[in-house]
């Protein structure tokens, strides 16, 4: 009789901790489950599909594939890319409309050719014509030959035009030649930030 209680407590024992183990492991994939449903992608944008951009500016632009080890030191997977030439720009609406207490980031590589003296460019989220964040680069930060990985976010406030379509614009600012950017790898996410206790 006492075998059979001790073997009984063991398996309760046991029993218990994989339940525990179990629960513990549910509810840390419900977490991210969570936080992959609150960051949602909402746009990629794709050189291939130029078409749907709206062009404005005076300079020119294109897709075009980059000649690896002259106009960059290693494109790795890169297929087709943007180009911008100097005062050339680009918009798109990303599919939704701005909500208060939501955040949303852009993430792209830009890109600058050998050849190419400099980066000078501006990113801007808009909605209802009305800037609502923007990176400016105005520099040679990014190497010749490289690309950098970039990113702008902001958080949609009550004072800005909310239920109006978010956009996204690029623009090359340079003023002479020798500055033409190169864009891939454009996406838009969102998230919605926690409510405040």
């Amino acid at each position: 009789m006492n075998e059979n209680k001790e073997i009984l407590t063991y398996l309760v024992g046991i029993f218990s901790r994989i339940f525990i183990i179990l629960l513990i492991h549910s509810n840390t994939a419900e977490a991210n489950e969570k936080d992959t449903e609150s960051t949602p992608t909402i746009f990629t944008g794709s050189s291939i599909n130029l078409k749907s951009w709206i062009k404005f500016g005076t300079g020119t632009l294109g897709a075009k594939v980059p000649l690896d080890g002259i106009e960059y030191h290693n494109l790795g997977s890169r297929g087709e890319v943007v180009f911008l030439n100097e005062g050339a720009g680009i918009s798109q609406k990303v599919g939704v409309t701005l909500k208060e207490n939501e955040t949303y980031t852009i993430t792209f590589d830009s890109g600058r050719p050998r050849a190419e003296l400099g980066q000078y460019y501006i990113v801007r989220f808009t909605a209802n014509g009305l800037a609502l964040a923007h990176l400016q680069v105005t520099s040679r930060s990014t190497s010749p030959g490289k690309w950098k990985k970039q990113t702008l976010s902001f958080t949609a406030t009550s004072d800005m035009p909310l239920g109006e379509p978010l956009e996204i614009e690029f623009q090359n600012i340079a003023a002479t030649t020798g500055y033409q950017l190169h864009l891939d790898n454009i996406t838009v996410t969102k998230s919605t930030a926690s409510p405040k206790v």
